[in-house]
């Protein structure tokens, strides 16, 4: 009998393997070359011996597998993935993203034939009761979109979007108006620092510190 080298258990020295940690003993042993079977043992990629095969440590080295460590790294990525579902759910379709520039109807004639009222009246409405941003949206889309309003106020710029003109009035405090003319407007004969009167279609509603409104198809008021 001989200790044997690997685990130091007592084991004879005509065994062709250790009966505890399977480490050959006497290679000359019959029995001693033949194949371990594949589906029991294995060897570990990081010292090259034998481990059983279903085992995620080698009871040598104590190397996680390979295979083993494919497994447990699928499973972190599932598992980093579903709690990022579960914090960041997909926006709702009424968040808002960044807005890009908007269309702008070709010029025409309208009939303005009575109006809605002051813009200035509008936008008390719209921004006097301390709304959010989402709730005046929906406000303006319910109450004033695409109704005639009158404008009044100082023209501080004279401005081109998408090859037409427009003029930008302030009205009060940080509200300014951008007018785009209709067919029968001369922009032309407009200059800055003018005081103005026009009236058009409220076609949208501004957000952010310096406000800008959009009236469409407008007309100097007489």
């Amino acid at each position: 009998m001989i200790n044997c080298p690997e685990c130091g258990k007592q084991v004879s020295d005509k065994a062709p393997n250790c009966p505890a940690c399977a480490f050959p003993i006497n290679k000359n042993a019959e029995g001693n070359n033949q194949p371990k079977p594949s589906n029991t043992l294995n060897l570990c990629n990081n010292c090259q011996k034998e481990r059983p095969i279903n085992s995620w440590l080698c009871p040598h080295c104590h190397a996680i597998s390979f295979k083993q460590s494919i497994k447990f790294g699928c499973l972190f990525i599932f598992l980093i993935a579903l709690v990022n579902g579960i914090c960041n759910p997909t926006h709702r379709s009424s968040d808002r993203t960044t807005t890009t520039a908007q269309s702008v109807e070709p010029a025409q004639t309208i009939n303005y034939s009575g109006t809605n009222g002051n813009i200035k009246d509008a936008l008390d409405d719209l921004f006097g009761a301390g709304l959010t941003q989402d709730q005046i949206e929906e406000l303006f889309s319910r109450k004033y979109k695409n109704k005639i309003f009158i404008a009044n106020g100082t023209i501080r710029d004279i401005g081109t979007f998408i090859d037409q003109k427009y003029i930008t009035i302030k009205i009060n405090g940080s509200h300014y108006v951008d007018a785009y003319p209709s067919a029968g407007f001369d922009i032309l004969s407009c200059r800055k620092g003018q005081d103005i009167v026009v009236k058009g279609v409220f076609d949208d509603v501004g957000t952010g510190i310096m406000v800008k409104h959009k009236l469409r198809n407008a007309e100097i008021v007489k």
